[in-house]
């Protein structure tokens, strides 16, 4: 295996430098307001925490690293001077100053994930093909749209790739107990950012039994067992009310299931079983990582299972059952497949060190030379057209939104004290002159009281894909249908791209909206009719 040499971390340098140029610019995307439906589940109870308000998140949708993260960040700016407010009121601080300083946390996590896969490719396949894995992880849109949002798609990233670097030295068969212990202690850390954490495990797992020369003594080495044992009290650790609260876990997995439409009606072509999202996490991976740099990981793939299909197999294993798991749902979101760039990128790297010859003059009858022209195009056409669209999706995010025009226009036209349902992805509607009711992603097809609001507020980003693909969840898009026909449109904002960006913003009136449902008042919110 080659060495590193001096221009191997200058080159890296500058794929860390060029990784923060591309997702800085978009760091104040939506302000003056918080747009991102991500942000309020983290931030939230992460400035409660770091207000002195206890240390239970009392929130479950996500696991609780991604909330005493950002808590640590805010009262780590405080005690820095960048927050200069005290925390015993935390109205009092400026929530535009926090939301910057926990979006460049995310962007931190970004970068140590670019430093990461460098580290795993240059194990696997030499320097050559770390950087070629840096670099396509550093243009990725995917990695790009979800590193200037407080979301939990960083973090559990980054100790997704920490566990499987910590693996290779298992799978080397050189680990000794800390390496087993700190690969536990990484599993449990992506458990305590993501439930899908728990596939953090299946990499571990693969290694310690396909070490070269099997033994069946493995299945009785302490060193495994005690792996996941410190991942299991990694995980409670970091998420310890989850786990004293016997409800919550059942109520968070309750909720993921109905996001995910899990129950949903079977599909029109078959009548067998829901629709499946693989194909729509194949075009978003196609996409939003590249068709390049796809073959270059479908070449690397090859390139291991003929070298090495143990370390094929434990490179793949972790991002292969997230896949399999998040594609057997009938909706899909683009943030689930964020996690497997960093896997799919060192099997890129591997690959275009292969056809080079780093890792074996293979293809002999081709000159070395040539091969590498070949390679270096390729790599340098994908990340073209990645950085392009990086640029060309910054720029778009940071045009006016829809959302802060739509909320100017709804506080100065709507009449105050009247009742307002309204979407994830949908204008933030002050409380204090409206009497508000969150309905979440989806929320107009889930809600069954909608009709007894004298206003609702809906986003393409819930509906689009389910009225132009009915068949995905008929259910669903019926509904929608229903709510749109009994209720008028009286004013829409659609972003033309060039001046303003963000979803299509649909504001729809009852049809007799003095007239309020029996038992209602404007203290409360109104029952169904």
């Amino acid at each position: 295996m080659n060495e590193a040499k001096p221009v191997h971390y200058f080159l890296l340098a500058l794929c860390l430098a060029g990784a923060f140029a591309l997702r800085y610019p978009g760091i104040r995307f939506g302000f003056p307001l918080f747009l991102h439906p991500d942000d309020p589940q983290i931030t939230v109870p992460a400035m409660r925490i770091a207000s002195g308000g206890g240390m239970n998140p009392r929130t479950f949708v996500y696991p609780s690293l991604p909330i005493y993260t950002q808590a640590a960040v805010y009262r780590l700016g405080y005690s820095l001077g960048v927050v200069r407010k005290t925390f015993h009121d935390f109205s009092e601080v400026p929530p535009l100053t926090l939301h910057f300083w926990g979006r460049l946390a995310t962007i931190v996590f970004s970068l140590a994930v670019v430093w990461l896969v460098w580290r795993g490719a240059a194990a696997l396949s030499g320097p050559t093909a770390g950087l070629v894995a840096a670099l396509v992880t550093t243009v990725s849109l995917l990695q790009v749209e979800s590193s200037f949002s407080i979301n939990p798609d960083m973090p559990f990233t980054l100790w997704a790739v920490a566990t499987y670097l910590a693996t290779l030295s298992i799978l080397s068969g050189t680990a000794g107990a800390a390496i087993y212990l700190a690969a536990g202690v990484f599993a449990g850390l992506a458990m305590s950012s993501s439930y899908t954490g728990v596939f953090a495990v299946l990499p571990l797992l693969a290694a310690h039994f396909l070490r070269p020369e099997f033994r069946l003594s493995r299945l009785f080495d302490a060193k495994v067992y005690l792996a996941l044992v410190i991942a299991v009290v990694t995980f409670v650790a970091t998420t310890p009310y989850l786990v004293s609260n016997g409800s919550a876990l059942l109520d968070a997995l309750a909720a993921h299931r109905t996001a995910y439409g899990v129950a949903a009606s079977p599909g029109p072509a078959t009548g067998t079983g829901p629709v499946t999202s693989y194909s729509a996490y194949a075009g978003i991976l196609m996409a939003k990582f590249g068709p390049f740099a796809l073959g270059l990981a479908a070449v690397g793939l090859l390139a291991m299972l003929i070298g090495s299909w143990s370390a094929a197999i434990v490179t793949a294993a972790f991002p292969a059952a997230l896949f399999t798991v998040m594609g057997a749902a009938p909706l899909y979101f683009e943030h689930n497949m964020v996690c497997l760039v960093p896997f799919l990128a060192i099997f890129a790297g591997t690959g275009a060190a292969w056809v080079v010859g780093l890792g074996g003059d293979n293809l002999r009858p081709t000159p070395k030379r040539l091969r590498a022209v070949i390679v270096t195009a390729v790599v340098a056409l994908g990340a073209y057209t990645q950085v392009r669209a990086d640029v060309a999706y910054t720029r778009q995010i940071t045009l006016p939104d829809t959302r802060a025009i739509s909320k100017t226009w709804i506080e100065d036209n709507l009449p105050s004290g009247a009742t307002i349902a309204r979407e994830a992805y949908t204008p933030p509607i002050n409380p204090d002159k409206f009497h508000v009711k969150k309905l979440g992603c989806g929320g107009l097809a889930r809600a069954f009281d909608v009709y007894a609001y004298d206003y609702l507020i809906a986003s393409s980003r819930n509906f689009a894909s389910c009225l132009a693909e009915p068949g995905r969840d008929p259910t669903r898009a019926a509904r929608y249908q229903d709510v749109f026909k009994a209720f008028p449109l009286i004013k829409s904002f659609t972003a033309d791209g060039k001046v303003t960006t963000g979803p299509s913003i649909f504001i729809y009136r009852r049809r007799d909206p003095k007239r309020r449902p029996a038992g209602s008042s404007a203290q409360r919110t109104p029952k169904p009719r």
